[in-house]
């Protein structure tokens, strides 16, 4: 199982060597250094920004800044369907590849956008959209988008539509919930077992063993310390003993995102190189209280997850 590289800023400077110039390139050649992840936007999820940043490459001119504009030049050109939107919205510059995610806050759905078709009426509820989901037999998140067209009543984020009763996957598609380990100290043991020794290791392998959940660190959140005593490997010697302290640091230097961290963290030799992710502040917020919480959607306990107290580094 070949190493990663730890951090964001280590694959972003290898993918430049290579010169890859677009996602599909990346796509096509990672594999040429054997420490590039095969999803970087996944494994380095914390610190991404976008696939432009990442390859070096000039970011795109500015996109229409509100919906209605988008919507507007997608009519002038004619679309009537989301795959002729999609073959043919680079004829103009300033429209997004994915407009449902670039203006999701005030997003519809594809007819309301191209204005081909009244949108219709979605499943009042969700008892009455996860019975329907049921009957049409999705399995997994994916069967359900891939899927959900089926009936024009469904709707294609029912975890928002539905924001104020939803649960989980699991009980929206009626299926069983996969058992995990019920101890902390038993997940690591099976952990230890199959070798992995950075966190980046578990992310990419850990379904080798169906009971380890896809975020232990939230799974186990009551009873979690570090995943140095997770995988059962030694802490890096000499670093700061706190998040309160090698925060003060960070600040000092004047870091104010992860990307700038990563590029001059080496400036104090007590600051480590890949904080973990469940202690170290998100993008644009070191200097604040507000810690990276993840919130997976594989087996998550039902209990809220308390942020640590900023003593917790690691």
């Amino acid at each position: 199982m070949a190493t990663k590289y730890a951090t964001l800023a280590e694959a972003s400077e290898a993918a430049q060597r290579l010169e890859f110039k677009t996602q599909p390139e990346y796509k096509k050649g990672y594999k040429q250094d054997p420490k590039l992840p095969a999803n970087p936007n996944q494994l380095y999820a914390g610190d991404w920004d976008d696939w432009y940043s990442f390859l070096g490459t000039e970011h795109p001119g500015e996109k229409y800044a509100t919906v209605a504009e988008a919507s507007e030049a997608a009519q002038r050109l004619g679309f009537e369907i989301r795959d002729e939107y999609n073959k043919g919205y680079k004829k103009d510059l300033k429209l997004p590849a994915a407009p449902d995610k670039h203006y999701a806050e005030d997003w519809a759905d594809w007819p309301n956008f191209l204005r081909n078709e009244r949108p219709r009426e979605k499943y009042v509820t969700l008892a009455e959209a996860s019975e329907v989901a049921q009957r049409l037999g999705f399995k997994t998140r994916t069967e359900y988008h891939e899927g959900y067209q089926k009936d024009p009543k469904l709707p294609s984020n029912p975890q928002r539509s539905y924001a104020g009763e939803w649960d989980d996957w699991y009980s929206f598609l009626g299926v069983e919930r996969p058992e995990r380990y019920a101890a902390l100290a038993e997940a690591s043991e099976a952990a230890q077992r199959l070798g992995f020794k950075t966190q980046q290791e578990y992310y990419e392998d850990y379904q080798k063993d169906p009971k380890l959940p896809g975020s232990p660190n939230d799974f186990y959140a009551e009873d979690w310390s570090s995943w140095y005593n997770f995988l059962g490997t030694g802490r890096p010697d000499g670093k700061y003993a706190t998040l309160a302290e090698a925060s003060e640091a960070a600040q000092r230097l004047g870091f104010k995102t992860s990307t700038e961290y990563f590029k001059g963290y080496k400036q104090d030799p007590k600051l480590p190189r890949h904080p973990p992710s469940t202690s170290m502040p998100k993008i644009g917020m070191i200097g604040t209280a507000t810690l990276a919480l993840s919130a997976p959607l594989r087996g998550t306990r039902r209990s809220p997850r308390r942020p640590k107290p900023l003593n917790a580094w690691g």
